[in-house]
């Protein structure tokens, strides 16, 4: 097993100029550094391509020039141009990319691979064949094996400067570097695979569902088809859904509940969506039952803050009142049988909401669309920092392409706390 001598990772941020934050270190820069710094290869996953605001002009239908540059759509424009000049300079790129998302629009990568042919890869990928829905959702990236992000931020000009975005950089780490690249890789292998799906039932999430023949929740399971890798001291690196992590891998869905479960003091989680039902309609409360059980079986204090947003899934808001008055309610009587004096667990809500989140569409629109959001999906608690690519609807976790970096550096903690303590207050 390895040890981990890696370089310090560090938080990456988007944050929207009007909110008034500076974030020590900006998605739109350090990528840009990173790509001009790289001499080899690039390594990148996106579920579509909007680097170029022309790319999605009914999204900026309305909107001057002046508006678009006021905004930061130079942040895209340049980011795009970083790639170019990568290609001109010999670099490799290597695209997995989301085959049939609704809104994907890929002319920006295609200009690029019709003109450097020789140096440009392109693997479409599309869960949905295999699982009957998901997307590839991760947002990843690898520099030359050795420098690696891991986030929120799409492929996408709002997402260096109109969407609130988090992500982990790791600099000149061959060791994390060639654990992301082996991740993408499986998912490379796996897009040209033949379909060899199975139906089964389970038993976390109490539901049938079809999976890879692979997969442990098969009665008679095929090998995995993915190379082991050496497993590290912990699991920084893990994957969704479990049937694409290699042998020495951990799943996110393992690692969200273990982090959860493991809190003994606070919990503070920040995402864009949360929800119970997932989009195929199944009541799948995993994440929220063992929140519940943190605050009423361990006395954790967990707070909640998830973002309300022009495309916001409309059960959000009650769910979250009933989680809250669930929670409220294990404590009925507390101080009767227990006293005043001895504490207990806690439980609170809020709700990120960025200014002109409501002035997003239509030609009289402020912002572009698809902007004005918190799209941070984090978890920290005293012991654990999870930075992932998902929203925490369970199906996320068991059938859309994710992936999330995962510490327990004292240092990226603290961090991590740090940002959610600001963007708590905030909400206020």
């Amino acid at each position: 097993m390895s040890s981990i001598q890696s370089r310090s990772p560090y938080l990456v941020e988007t944050i929207p100029a009007d909110l008034g934050w500076q974030p020590e270190h900006s998605t739109a820069t350090t990528l840009l550094r990173l790509l001009y710094q790289t001499k080899k290869t690039v390594d990148v996953s996106a579920i579509y391509w909007s680097l170029l605001p022309e790319s999605a002009a009914e999204d900026i239908d309305g909107l001057s020039l002046e508006q678009l540059r006021e905004f930061g759509a130079e942040h895209g424009r340049n980011l795009y141009h970083a790639l170019e000049s990568a290609l001109q300079r010999g670099v490799h790129l290597r695209v997995l990319q989301n085959s049939d998302f609704v809104f994907s629009d890929n002319e920006e990568i295609e200009y690029l691979q019709n003109r450097y042919a020789n140096l440009v890869t392109i693997t479409p990928v599309s869960p949905r064949a295999w699982y009957n829905g998901g997307i590839m959702h991760q947002k990843v990236w690898v520099f030359d094996g050795r420098s690696i992000y891991i986030g929120s931020a799409n492929m996408d000009w709002r997402a260096l400067s109109q969407i609130k975005e988090l992500g982990v950089v790791v600099e000149n780490d061959p060791i994390i570097g060639a654990q992301v690249t082996a991740h993408l890789s499986a998912w490379h292998r796996f897009a040209k695979m033949g379909v060899t799906a199975v139906s089964v039932f389970d038993p976390v999430s109490r539901a049938t569902h079809p999976v890879p023949a692979w997969s442990r929740l098969a009665p008679d399971p095929l090998p995995n088809p993915f190379p082991a890798i050496e497993p590290l001291d912990e699991p920084i690196i893990t994957t969704s859904p479990p049937e694409l992590c290699e042998s020495g891998r951990m799943a996110d869905s393992d690692i969200i509940l273990q982090t959860i479960n493991n809190a003994q003091v606070q919990i503070s989680i920040e995402v864009m969506s949360f929800s119970p039902i997932t989009h195929g309609q199944k009541w799948q409360p995993i994440i929220a039952d063992a929140l519940l059980r943190a605050v009423f079986e361990r006395n954790v204090h967990v707070r909640l803050l998830v973002s309300q947003w022009a495309y916001t899934y409309p059960p959000t808001t009650p769910h979250l009142h009933a989680l809250q008055a669930t929670a409220d309610a294990l404590f009925v009587g507390h101080d009767e049988l227990h006293g005043s004096d001895k504490p207990h667990g806690l439980l609170e809500i809020r709700r990120f909401i960025m200014p002109g989140w409501d002035r997003t569409q239509g030609k009289e629109r402020l912002y572009p669309d698809h902007s004005r959001v918190n799209h941070a999906k984090f978890i920290v608690t005293e012991k654990r920092a999870n930075i992932g690519t998902s929203n925490f609807s369970w199906d996320y976790f068991t059938k859309t392409g994710g992936c999330s970096f995962n510490s327990g550096n004292g240092r990226l903690i603290a961090q991590l706390q740090a940002v959610f303590e600001r963007d708590w207050r905030s909400a206020e």
